[in-house]
């Protein structure tokens, strides 16, 4: 996106999918996303396989037509895109950090962060030690995002840390691995569209989220 309608964001995603690439444009509505528009349009030849790019001009050349013709219909110029990477290689980490509290001071959204951000740095070092344990070349692997599985509070699982007072305050997440390779040539693809990467999610993520 890069412009509001109507006092409204204006959101432009792409799915880069193996036989085609879908294009949709929408806007956050009462908390959900409604769909003002969408374009499909199917690669003339093999350029994908299980989601990873194979040709990136063939891809491009797909992508650049979706969002021409978007961009015309709606009367917007996209310069932003949200974007999903294939699952199908994934590797993910479980992890947790657990932090000693101050007495009666409430939980900040600063701290939930920094303890989330501390559980995914020790799901990294997890990561790498047991790439290494398996002679694979962990920096072939990049973390694209974690979810948090649960919180808890003096050993009870609670909802929402925020705002709480206790003693120890636990986070458990799980973080997920991509080649390296996938995200490169995903970012390689938009980039010969002009447009910038503004969210980066996984597929399986997003679809569980569609549904």
């Amino acid at each position: 996106y890069n412009s509001d309608m109507d006092d409204k964001k204006i959101i432009f995603a792409l799915d880069i999918g193996t036989r085609s690439v879908v294009g949709i444009v929408g806007a956050i509505k009462d908390g959900c996303f409604s769909i003002l528009d969408y374009e499909q349009e199917f690669h003339e030849k093999r350029a994908m396989r299980d989601g990873q790019i194979e040709d990136i001009d063939l891809v491009a050349k797909v992508v650049n037509s979706v969002k021409n013709k978007l961009q015309e219909r709606s009367g917007q110029t996209f310069t932003k895109v949200s974007i999903a990477a294939a699952g199908r290689a994934l590797k993910t980490i479980s992890a947790s950090f657990c932090h000693d509290l101050i007495p009666n001071e409430p939980i900040t959204e600063k701290l939930v962060q920094y303890m989330e951000y501390s559980a995914i740095d020790k799901a990294q070092q997890s990561f790498l030690n047991e790439s290494d344990n398996l002679e694979s070349n962990s920096k072939d692997y990049y973390c694209v995002g974690y979810s948090v599985t649960d919180y808890s509070l003096d050993n009870y699982k609670i909802k929402n840390l925020e705002g709480q007072k206790g003693s120890r305050a636990k986070t458990n997440i799980i973080a997920a691995f991509l080649p390296t390779s996938v995200l490169i040539s995903l970012y390689a693809v938009t980039a010969r569209c002009s447009l910038e990467v503004d969210n980066l999610t996984l597929e399986p993520i997003a679809a569980i989220h569609a549904v």
